[in-house]
């Protein structure tokens, strides 16, 4: 399970420059708010969390750089 507690949300306006890295299939949840958030993917870029939210929205990160790490569960 990865745990994030201040990262962007998929309603807020993305740097469209690549992610570093781009963690999936596995639990991500988020702490912003008041309740706790399931989301399919965080993106990672400069050492920061750039972007979680769905996986379609994740990929107009990628680059030809981008590592993209399944969690596997």
């Amino acid at each position: 399970m990865v745990i994030l507690y201040s990262c962007k949300s998929s309603s807020e306006k993305q740097d469209q420059a690549q992610a570093d890295a781009i963690y999936y299939g596995g639990d991500v949840i988020t702490m912003e708010g008041e309740q706790p958030e399931y989301v399919e993917v965080v993106a990672v870029q400069n050492g920061n969390i750039a972007f979680a939210g769905s996986l379609q929205e994740a990929l107009k990160l990628q680059g030809k750089s981008t590592v993209m790490v399944d969690l596997k569960g």
